[in-house]
């Protein structure tokens, strides 16, 4: 089971993606995975959970009242080095999506709204990624 963190300040747009999660495979390849998620939508309580327990990936809005994605993810990265990082907006330039591929070592930065077969392929791509790094620090 791989426990997805997601965070954004619209209610409407966590229950769509919670309903997606449940509702859409989680495939790559022949790989599947199964999804515990978890909603908030403000980032400083998302932190204090991300402090609580491990999460595999993060989904976060870029713009958000308390905190700007990149902060977030900033902080959620000293908590969780290894967890998967994206980014969905529907107010980004390339500037943004720079500073959040840069500053942050974020896998993708999608658009919203989202295409939910894209979105799901990206989750299932970036967790894949993040086993095939897990399996290479564990040889070193």
């Amino acid at each position: 089971m791989n426990r997805i963190l997601i965070v954004d300040d619209e209610p409407a747009v966590l229950s769509a993606l919670r309903r997606l999660m449940k509702s859409l495979p989680c495939r790559y390849g022949k790989l599947e995975y199964t999804l515990e998620v978890e909603t908030f939508d403000s980032p400083t309580a998302a932190l204090a959970r991300a402090r609580e327990v491990d999460f595999d990936l993060v989904l976060t809005d870029y713009r958000m009242p308390e905190m700007d994605g990149i902060a977030f993810l900033r902080e959620f990265r000293a908590i969780h080095p290894d967890a998967a990082r994206i980014v969905l907006s529907g107010f980004a330039d390339l500037n943004d999506v720079t500073r959040a591929i840069t500053e942050v070592d974020t896998s993708r930065f999608l658009p919203k709204p989202w295409n939910d077969g894209l979105l799901m392929a990206t989750i299932a791509e970036a967790l894949t990624f993040r086993t095939l790094q897990q399996a290479a620090k564990e040889k070193q």
